[in-house]
């Protein structure tokens, strides 16, 4: 092999200049050509730099130094792993051709690197494109992704995500519906219902909500329950979509962007307020879609009751097939101003501000996260009901968490 790799015209070349020419190639084409002779190896995966991965991964996908993930991390970039990083990508790309059969250690593995490269997505901008989301939308798309209620942690993450920016790019057991298909008749309807009744199981059970979680959607005070947060989000997709002709003008359309609209500050007028301190887009009108029960009908599910079926017990599928059974929806606006507080901790403000779950006195956790954000507004609901609300918004444990409160 080496008698081959010395008479071959390539290694003339001086190295950098192969590593220059490989940098054009896809790097499945230059892992093919690692395994021509020793020498191609050593040059690739034996370089005291990473040069050629840097570049390789630049050519096709977005440059992470330019992500505001790195942004809370001045040396995170300085120990970036461009060759491993570019290995789990090219890996990942096999899982579309191996549902459902791949092993959870690899969907696990694949999904935290679909995880990674959305967050490692250039920050949006007018008329300029993300790689990163198009790589996504074409391995993702048409994958048909099980509703396993077991399904790990990072999957409920993706597909939280997805369910919130374009319902066609994942399948459950078929394509997502759209809000031009029929609502009365729709096969999709009879295919999604079981979706739905598992999602509501989880998170109409009361045991979901402990101290511990902090009555929400958390493993504990610092880790996002995901497999809650998706479940939520299936439930209300599901019962906006029996309100078809309900609020006109306010209803959250189907995301024309696609994946698009994950990149950060796509959010409507976020590009305007990127650069200040309101670098979470808090200030402004915000729409919510909230989904609850009747007190007695939570009872019943949770404890049992007359409604369930002979020898059903509690917590039981079954309770949402009533035709009895109601599920309210309602939509809330909301309207946020930013506030200044002291920097006294002692000033009198700051101890009006203070709430449950809002310490006096909150200041930013880490010394490269950005300040707290507090802010005060009006929540008014469907039939003209109306309250005073603050709350906060701050990094914690890597992410954007709010806190917020009515008051009266």
């Amino acid at each position: 092999m080496d008698s081959v790799a010395g008479s071959s015209p390539v290694w003339d070349m001086p190295p950098e200049v192969t590593e220059h020419t490989l940098a054009f190639c896809h790097p499945r084409d230059v892992a093919i050509f690692s395994k021509t002779c020793r020498g191609a190896r050593d040059l690739i995966y034996r370089s005291p730099d990473q040069h050629l991965w840097r570049e390789l991964l630049l050519a096709h996908f977005d440059d992470p130094r330019k992500a505001v993930a790195f942004r809370q991390s001045k040396d995170a970039i300085s120990k970036y792993d461009w060759k491993d990083q570019l290995q789990r990508r090219i890996g990942a790309e096999s899982v579309r051709f191996e549902m459902p059969t791949v092993s959870p250690e690899a969907l696990d593995r694949a999904c935290a690197t679909f995880l990674t490269v959305l967050e490692e997505s250039l920050p949006y901008a007018q008329d300029e494109e993300s790689m990163n989301t198009l790589w996504l939308a074409k391995i993702l798309h048409n994958v048909k992704f099980n509703d396993d209620p077991d399904m790990p942690q990072p999957l409920h993450r993706l597909l939280s995500y997805l369910s919130l920016s374009h319902r066609d790019f994942f399948r459950y057991n078929g394509r997502l519906y759209t809000d031009d298909e029929p609502a009365i008749g729709d096969p999709m309807r009879q295919e999604l219902e079981p979706l739905r009744t598992t999602s509501r199981c989880f998170v109409y059970d009361l045991r979901s909500y402990t101290a511990r979680s902090s009555y929400g959607p958390f493993i504990d005070s610092s880790t996002i329950n995901w497999k809650h947060v998706h479940y939520n989000i299936n439930v209300i997709l599901t019962n906006l979509r029996e309100f078809q002709r309900m609020w006109p003008g306010v209803r959250p359309p189907i995301c024309t962007t696609g994946l698009q609209a994950l990149r950060a500050y796509s959010a409507p007028g976020a590009l305007e307020t990127m650069n200040t301190r309101d670098w979470a887009g808090v200030e402004g009108n915000w729409r919510r879609f909230v989904c609850f029960m009747d007190y007695r009908d939570l009872f019943s599910f949770n404890f049992g009751s007359h409604r369930h079926l002979t020898m059903r017990g509690a917590r039981d599928g079954s309770f949402f097939a009533d035709p009895n059974f109601q599920e309210a929806t309602r939509l809330v606006e909301t309207e946020f101003q930013l506030i200044e507080l002291s920097d006294d901790p002692d000033y009198d403000a700051d101890l009006e501000f203070s709430f449950v779950g809002h310490p006096r006195g909150c200041r930013a956790l880490h010394p490269d996260d950005p300040p707290p954000i507090h802010f005060t507004g009006i929540s008014r609901g469907s039939h003209g009901n109306k309250h005073s609300v603050k709350g906060c918004v701050r990094m914690e444990a890597g992410g954007i968490r709010w806190r917020w409160v009515s008051v009266r």
